[in-house]
Order: C-alpha cells, then structure tokens, then sequence
C-alpha cells in the first residue's frame, strides 16, 4: 500500500505541480508566514484549493473506474469486502487522508500496527474496502484459456 501512494504522490506531483507550486504545498512553510517573512492568506486558501482538488480526483476516479492512474500503472482496483459496489461515501473516506500528508502517514501506519488484512489502510477497514490486484492486470496471472461454455447442449 506503501508503494501504491508514492506512486500516486509521484503522478499527482507531477500532473498539479502547477497548483502545487501556486499554493506552496512544496513549501508548507510559506502559507505559514516562515518563508520570505510573508503571511499569505491567499496561499492558505490556495492550499486547501489544492487538497480539494486532489480529494475529488481521487475519490471521483475510484468510483468511475474502481481505481486511479497509479493504480492502473500498478494493476490495482479498490473493492468492497463485502462485494457491493463501491459508493461516493466509502470513496470519499478512504481517501480523505490523502489530502495532507501527515493523515496519509497516520492512515498507513493505523494500517500496518493494527490486526488488518495485508495492504490495508485504516480508512480502508472503516469503509470495508481494500485494494486488489486486477484480474489480468500487471503481474496477476493470465486467465486459462479453454473452451468456452454454451448455454444449450
């Protein structure tokens, strides 16, 4: 799970670097008044702008496509343990935490020291979802050829 959001950081970075670098998410320091000796308020807002825009990419991409670009790089699809489709509310929990960097870290780390499936944040027990290898996706075996079923005999 661990290498699934530094890749999807790594391609967010690099698509919204612009608004990154506007906002000073780079520069955390900067909304705060250290850098340059500024306090903008204009930066402040421009940064929750920012985690706005990277929770709705993110919460609206797994739920069209039951995954994001990384994802899709890696071979991933979120699904419910329960086998429901996923909806905007479990979607939208689950990635809450990518918006500052430090809930993300809290959300991983509740993942690894609590008694949860492999690879699962914590955010993932809560809304009962967890991220899967696709079917034929990168790495998974191939599906077996064979003959195909008819309905009549």
């Amino acid at each position: 799970m661990l290498v699934v959001s530094v890749v999807e950081f790594f391609i967010a970075s690099i698509v919204f670097f612009p608004i990154f670098l506007a906002t000073g998410v780079f520069f955390p320091f900067a909304s705060l008044g250290f850098f340059l000796n500024l306090l903008s308020p204009l930066s402040l807002l421009l940064s929750g702008f920012t985690a706005l825009v990277l929770l709705t990419y993110f919460t609206l991409a797994e739920l069209a496509y039951q995954k994001t670009f990384g994802k899709a790089l890696l071979g991933l699809v979120v699904v419910t343990t329960d086998g429901t489709p996923l909806n905007i509310g479990r979607a939208l929990v689950r990635n809450v935490s990518k918006i500052y960097w430090l809930l993300l870290l809290l959300d991983l780390v509740g993942g690894f020291i609590t008694p949860l499936p492999a690879g699962q944040k914590f955010s993932d027990h809560l809304v009962n979802t967890n991220v899967l290898l696709a079917r034929g996706g990168r790495g998974a075996p191939p599906e077996e050829p064979g003959p195909k079923k008819s309905g009549s005999r």
